[in-house]
């Protein structure tokens, strides 16, 4: 296993974070050699938006992301300084909001 390439980057939770978020990660999957239109590059992306829309939601004030490559894998970290923990939520067809972890537990592997 080579030893693995890590970037790190640290946001501002505004109602842009998202966007910035996705931004950031673009260049670091292109800097990788992954392409936008790849579908982890895609998965990755979703991600990164739910997640920095849930800590400004929360009332984080900076989020911290962490991207580790190595051979295959991929390991993303985000952390923030908002209070308490994000918590999965059953949803109705109706709600309009709280699917963001559901998204992202279909996405993601161990």
């Amino acid at each position: 296993m080579s030893q693995p390439l890590r970037l790190t980057t640290v946001l501002a939770c505004r109602s842009s974070a998202p966007s910035h978020a996705r931004e950031w990660w673009r260049h670091a999957a292109l800097g990788v050699g992954l392409e936008p239109d790849e579908s982890i590059a895609a998965d990755v992306e979703l991600c990164l938006s739910e997640l920095m829309a849930n800590a400004t939601q929360a009332g984080a004030r900076t989020v911290t992301i962490a991207v580790a490559f190595a051979d295959d894998a991929l390991e993303i970290s985000v952390t923030d300084d908002a209070p308490g923990m994000p918590v999965l939520r059953t949803t109705q067809p109706d709600d309009e909001h709280g699917r963001g972890l559901q998204v992202i537990a279909s996405l993601s592997e161990d």
